[in-house]
């Protein structure tokens, strides 16, 4: 667990050279959707622990699939799930700092505004989402194939 820092020690140490070098990260992050498998990737370099969580549906009711991911050495966190999850609804869970905060996918590619029944914005050669508001949390998201 981290020790509680105070907004000055957050700052030294994101604005460090070090924290750079650390925690740089280059390659793809978000959603990659393939019909044979799903790769969940979000960079959160000082995340103790990440899961994803797939629901049965848009507005983030019934029970939800949580399966954790692993860190790498640039702080990236990913899991790959087997078999074609399009239009499966998925949010992550960060635990910072002994804190744990539900939360989007703020990598995702595209998203559409919707009520009750979410809908899908297909993006060209890609995985679409779709942000579904709920008085639950604030966003779900799904994975599709592009249209």
């Amino acid at each position: 667990m981290m020790k509680h820092k105070i907004p000055v020690e957050w700052m030294q140490r994101y604005e460090s050279e070090a924290f750079a070098r650390e925690t740089t990260c280059s390659g793809p992050l978000g959603a990659a959707y393939t019909p044979e498998a799903t790769t969940f990737r979000l960079w959160t370099p000082l995340a103790e622990a990440v899961s994803v969580n797939l629901y049965p549906h848009g507005n983030g009711g019934g029970r939800p699939e949580v399966h954790p991911m692993e860190r790498d050495a640039q702080g990236v966190w990913s899991v790959t799930l087997p078999g074609d999850q399009n239009g499966r609804y998925y949010t992550y869970t960060v635990q910072i700092d002994g804190k744990t905060q539900e939360t989007g996918d703020p990598y995702a590619v595209a998203a559409a505004a919707a009520t009750s029944l979410p809908a899908s914005a297909p993006w060209p050669g890609g995985i679409s989402s779709t942000l579904s508001s709920t008085g639950r949390r604030n966003t779900t998201w799904t994975v599709s194939a592009s249209t």
